[in-house]
């Protein structure tokens, strides 16, 4: 067992055990993790920390707190901390990774219920790694397994807000906004985003200027500046390997755009103080 910090002339203001120069009282703490495979219910019970629940084949519902909550392959359940809950597979066979862990502030809500992340890369990925570290036999420093859990915490806030603005608009411009996201880098045409959305060109343009003030088109644009904006910042990448990474067609193409937009060339956006540049733009 480690014994706690000694208060120490010049420690932090609370004085609080630090790790790895990481203030680890300050991040969510992860408990315990598992998988479950199984066609046999799983009857009430509860943890003395919030739960998430990945389904990874079947599908299930949970009853907690009055509500009953249904989920399928890619759907994570948040199950809230010393709530009773059960399990009831749908269909047989129902595989799941489960992780309890103890929040701090973080603006991730214990309510219950589920959230869609599908076949997101980045959530799917972490939380596994998570699930696979807690299990491991190894010890595992409070600082990797706190990080890891906040970057998944984060990633679930990310989906859930895109989630709740796509739940905003109107269908056929939901559809049509997670088309492009989805294939922001092909070479679109407007009218193969109005067929992804199942509306005509000049409705969805019209639909388009009214929620973002631009077409669909330049929406797509947008995503890629924004994408341009993030690899500038790798100092090794040259001008010509982000517009190739980003979807233009040309360096030359790509160099005037950015400059259209934010009155910097890409190279001395690059090197511009914070205050030189022109803010960018969100949706």
């Amino acid at each position: 067992m480690v014994p706690p910090a000694k208060s120490t002339p010049g420690a932090s203001p609370a004085n609080k055990p630090r790790r790895h120069g990481l203030a680890i009282a300050t991040l969510p703490r992860a408990s315990f993790a598992g998988r479950f495979a199984s066609t046999q219910d799983v009857a009430f019970h509860r943890h003395g920390g919030i739960e998430l629940v990945l389904v990874t084949a079947g599908a299930c519902r949970i009853e907690v707190a009055g509500e009953t909550l249904e989920g399928e392959v890619g759907t994570v359940f948040v199950l809230p901390e010393d709530v009773e809950h059960n399990q009831v597979n749908v269909g047989g066979l129902t595989r799941t990774s489960y992780l309890v862990f103890h929040s701090t502030p973080l603006g991730f809500s214990s309510r219950p219920r589920t959230i869609p992340v599908g076949a997101d890369e980045r959530c799917l990925s972490w939380l596994e790694d998570l699930c696979r570290l807690l299990e491991s036999p190894e010890p595992v420093p409070d600082a990797v397994a706190a990080g890891l859990l906040l970057a998944v915490l984060e990633r679930l806030n990310q989906l859930e807000h895109r989630l709740g603005v796509s739940r905003d608009l109107p269908a056929p411009l939901a559809r049509a906004v997670r088309y492009v996201e989805r294939r922001q880098l092909d070479a679109l045409r407007a009218q193969d985003i109005a067929r992804s959305a199942g509306v005509s060109v000049s409705h969805l343009t019209a639909l388009f200027r009214e929620r973002f003030a631009c077409g669909p088109l330049k929406y797509q644009q947008g995503l890629r500046l924004q994408l341009a904006r993030k690899l500038l910042g790798n100092s090794y990448l040259t001008v010509s390997e982000v517009a190739q990474a980003c979807g233009f067609s040309s360096a030359n193409y790509f160099i005037r755009i950015f400059r259209g937009h934010h009155g910097l060339s890409p190279a001395k956006w690059r090197h511009a103080p914070a205050a030189a540049r022109k803010p960018e733009t969100t949706w």
